[in-house]
This record gives structure tokens, C-alpha cells and sequence, in this order.
């Protein structure tokens, strides 16, 4: 069994989006990822005009409250700081300054419209790398233009795109559609990450052992080490992921 898991993207931060409510919340979700074999969290709150726009230095201090808590009650888990931006075309002319990268590193978790166009994507990914960042798709699975035509997510990877899936499609899809378009991207090996998008202790709760489980099974151990533990390992310490 895997062990040692990063996740790349959660809302454990408390009270500054749709995440953990509080500290009690955002402390047992912890103790859940911990007990889950995670010993990596980014918390990656939500940055999304006007509902999600909280002052950068609200962020940083409940962040370094957390890690401090974490710190002296769950001295194996590390935290890291990155974010969840929701992109509108704008948004690099007016207001670059709310894109908060991943552990201060070049990387970005980008997420867009569940109806965004193929090529307003594509124009979004040429225009953040125009500008130095290496870019993360969150979610894969949520855009339709993407899960009816794996071309495209082949297209967007080669790209130099990073295609993260949560791990809830892989181990509880929603419908046919997205089980079918989860088994063909982690057959062909388009999936570079694999993280929980944690809101909560219920419905998304801080899991990734249950979909490794699976990717193990149906992949093989190697490619899951790559998209639990040694992509996201590269992505913190600022390397490219070849």
C-alpha cells in the first residue's frame, strides 16, 4: 500500500473560502489526511473575484497560524501555501498581484468555467505562461470540451500543461461519462497529479489512498508514485516535471 502522500489541492485553510469553517474543522480534516497516509497539504484557498478575494496578509497570517498548530500537534504533517485562481481574461492586465503560486514557486493551479471553449482554454494557458508560470489545470474532469475528446487533453499536456483529476472521480465518478473519460486519461497516462480537492469531513474529505489503491491496481506502482507523491514533491521544490 502507498503511503507518504502530497496533496496538491485543498481548502483546509480555515474561514477564507467554502472550505473548513474553523480551526476545529480544519484540525480534524489534518487528523483525516494523516490517518489517510498524507503527510503533504497545500492549501490552495479559492481566489475568485469579488466572493474569494481576501487581503494577502489575512491569508498569510491564518496560514502561519495553522502551521504553527500543526507544528506542535501533528509535528509529521507539512503545510505549504499556494492557491485555487479562477481565471477571466483580464485578470494578467488588472489585477496579477491575486495569483498566489504554489510554495512561491512558478507553478499555478488554474481552474476556469465548467462550459469554457476549447480555445478561450488554450488562450488562457498561452497567455499564463507568457508571463513565466507554469500552469496546473485543476479538476480535469469538470470541463466537458476536455472529457469528450482526449485529443485535446493531449493537446493541452503537450503544451506543458499539467493535468491534475481529484481523486474522488477515480474512486466514486459521478455518471458513465466521467468513469469512461477517468479510465481512458490514466490508461493513456495524461494524468500528472492526483489531489483531493478537500472542502470538508464528509462529501470531499481529505482522501487519496482509496484512488491510489486503484491506480496501483490498474496502472501499475510506478505511475502511482508519480502522480501521489514525486510530481507533487517536484512541483514544491520548484522543478519541471518532465
Amino acid at each position: 500500500m502507498l503511503e507518504g502522500f502530497i496533496d496538491i489541492h485543498s481548502h483546509i485553510l480555515p474561514g477564507v473560502d467554502d472550505g473548513a469553517r474553523n480551526l476545529e474543522m480544519a484540525e480534524k480534516m489534518i487528523e483525516m489526511a494523516l490517518e489517510d497516509g498524507i503527510i503533504g497539504l497545500v492549501l490552495t484557498p479559492h481566489i475568485k473575484a469579488p466572493r474569494y478575494l481576501l487581503p494577502e496578509e489575512e491569508i498569510v497570517s491564518k496560514f502561519e497560524e495553522l502551521k504553527e498548530i500543526v507544528r506542535s500537534k501533528y509535528p509529521q504533517m507539512h503545510l505549504y501555501l499556494g492557491g485555487e485562481f479562477y481565471f477571466y481574461s483580464s485578470i494578467l492586465e488588472e489585477s496579477p498581484h491575486i495569483i498566489r503560486t504554489i510554495n512561491k514557486t512558478d507553478y499555478v493551479l488554474v481552474e476556469f468555467s465548467p462550459m469554457i471553449s476549447y480555445d478561450e482554454m488554450l488562450r488562457a494557458f498561452q497567455k499564463l505562461k507568457a508571463c513565466g508560470y507554469d500552469v496546473i489545470l485543476a479538476h480535469v474532469e469538470r470541463y466537458e470540451v476536455l472529457r469528450k475528446d482526449l485529443e485535446k487533453v493531449e493537446h493541452v499536456k503537450g503544451m506543458g500543461v499539467l493535468i491534475q483529476m481529484n481523486a474522488n472521480t477515480i474512486y466514486k465518478p459521478n455518471d458513465r461519462e466521467h468513469k469512461k473519460f477517468m479510465k481512458k486519461v490514466l490508461k493513456e497516462e495524461l494524468i500528472d497529479l492526483v489531489a483531493t480537492d478537500a472542502h470538508d469531513l464528509n462529501d470531499r474529505k481529505p482522501n487519496l489512498s482509496k484512488a491510489a489503491n486503484y491506480v496501483v491496481k490498474k496502472i501499475g506502482m510506478d505511475y502511482a508514485q508519480d502522480i501521489f507523491m514525486e510530481n507533487q514533491l517536484r512541483i514544491l521544490q520548484g522543478k519541471r516535471i518532465n
